[in-house]
């Protein structure tokens, strides 16, 4: 089974970095940075680098504060997703962020939103797995 790690990004005023993929119409279709882990990887080095090639954010700094909240096997595909979380105690400049991984970016849009509009504009996977996690917090 595939393995896919990526991280919530809360900010200080409880809002969550989602990305837009590129090629992605639906609006429901955004996502967390999120990725495969490669050989030999732990899943929160493979959701550090993730975060690194889709956002340029370096997380490594702050690998202790960042915590697993479950993992969600998706429907229709033999995969499943790990997810973190990472309370950031600043805000994020989506203006500054950039996908660094390849000539074409996977990622072409950077948004800051609540974590209510990020369950609706998440795909289910990623969806279920935040709403579970606030449910318990």
């Amino acid at each position: 089974m595939e393995i896919a790690c990526g991280i919530f990004i809360i900010d200080k005023n409880g809002n969550v970095l989602i990305c837009c993929p590129r090629g992605t119409k639906d609006k429901h279709n955004w996502t967390i940075p999120k990725g495969k882990v490669e050989k030999d990887e732990t899943f929160i080095d493979a959701a550090i680098r993730e975060t690194l090639e889709e956002t340029g954010l370096d997380l490594k700094p702050f690998k202790t504060k960042i915590k697993e909240i479950g993992q969600r096997k998706y429907k229709h595909k033999k995969k499943k997703l790990i997810g973190f979380v990472l309370y950031l105690d600043g805000i994020i400049d989506c203006e500054t962020l950039s996908c660094v991984n390849g000539e074409h970016p996977e990622i072409t849009h950077y948004e800051l939103v609540s974590i209510k509009e990020a369950t609706k504009r998440l795909h289910d996977v990623q969806s279920d797995l935040l709403k579970e996690f606030i449910k318990d917090t």
